[in-house]
């Protein structure tokens, strides 16, 4: 629902019947019943089966329920015959909410379903969301809304690209991360001490083996060949331990570290992607030809004692959060504006 499709010369009332599926399932049920006047014996399944699919999308009582729906909405009758190119946001977001309370489908997809919609809309759609008995995929920022509605989430993790399932509403949801996070770990520190103790014992077992070669293979004070052949020889017997223990270490279960928490900024910083960084730094190299901005940036890095490659990352990160905060109040960059707003935050400072 996030951004409908809004097709040249399309009237509101046929956007309803393409949205809910109607107009699709009565162009099939035309086809077959053409198709079964000509007297193909074959043509009765396809007749049969559009005529059901046809009913289940409400097509029966299409036109009736769509007025009774647009005078529930508040919706002007003449706005049915208008074009959806020539509507407002706000008329074009009712227009959707009713397509989606019209419609009769056994699976919802719904992308930011509340954006746009005033109070009364924001409740229809929570009605509509809670009393549905068929399966939904939300996605959406209104946490608020999320609270309401949501039994079960699933989060993606943008640097693994892995699915968590959370099962209970919104609340649940943060109070089981935070468990699955804290036991993650526990487990990762569990190994990272495991395995740091196997690679100490394994060095420590490979040095007394070194150590005791060396002794053996030095002048001895004991002259007998047998004695200092024994010797050498549980000298380098030790080495079959360290042998042991490199093989236990490698059998040993890898645990991955869990993600920090942080600012995707910051993200980059420690080289958690390494393409994307480098992207950026290149961008950030391109943008001190046309930005007077980044170059002051850039060679005040440089006065600081930043080399190069340091200075540029450093400019990289701060574009990143320029952009962040222009894509937050859905602003555009402007090079002019942000010198203005830097100048004017450094004169308020002095």
């Amino acid at each position: 629902m996030q951004e409908h499709e809004r097709r040249l010369g399309e009237l509101a009332r046929d956007f309803l019947a393409r949205r809910t599926g109607v107009a699709g399932a009565h162009e099939q049920f035309e086809a077959a019943a053409e198709w079964l006047s000509t007297g193909d014996r074959s043509a009765e399944d396809d007749y049969v089966n559009a005529l059901e699919r046809w009913l289940a999308m409400g097509g029966a009582d299409f036109e009736a329920r769509v007025e009774s729906m647009w005078h529930e909405l508040g919706l002007k009758s003449k706005v049915l015959d208008r074009p959806m190119t020539a509507l407002s946001g706000g008329e074009a977001a009712r227009v959707g909410l009713a397509a989606l309370l019209l419609s009769r489908f056994d699976i919802y997809l719904l992308d930011e379903p509340t954006n746009d919609l005033d109070i009364e809309g924001l409740d229809r759609l929570e009605s509509f969301v809670l009393s549905k008995p068929v399966g939904q995929l939300i996605v959406s920022h209104d946490r608020e809304f999320l609270k309401r509605v949501v039994t079960r989430v699933v989060e993606i993790d943008e640097h693994t690209h892995r699915a968590s399932s959370y099962f209970g509403g919104w609340s649940s949801y943060h109070t089981e991360k935070a468990n699955a996070r804290r036991h993650a770990e526990q487990s990762y520190a569990t190994y990272a001490a495991s395995r740091a103790q196997s690679e100490e014992r394994a060095r420590r077992e490979r040095e007394w083996m070194s150590q005791g070669v060396s002794r053996a293979k030095r002048r001895p004070s004991d002259n007998d060949a047998g004695r200092r052949q024994a010797s050498r020889e549980r000298s380098e017997g030790s080495g079959g331990a360290a042998s042991r223990t490199q093989r236990a270490l490698e059998r040993l279960e890898v645990v991955e570290k869990p993600g920090k928490a942080g600012s995707y900024a910051s993200r980059l910083r420690q080289g958690r992607n390494r393409y994307l960084a480098a992207a950026v730094q290149q961008w950030a190299f391109c943008s001190l030809r046309c930005s007077s901005w980044a170059r002051d940036f850039y060679d005040l890095q440089r006065a600081r004692g930043k080399t190069h490659h340091a200075a540029l990352r450093s400019l990289g990160n701060r574009w990143l959060e320029i952009l962040w905060h222009c894509l937050m109040r859905g602003q555009l960059y402007d090079e002019a504006t942000h010198i203005a707003n830097r100048n004017r935050a450094q004169g308020k400072a002095a």
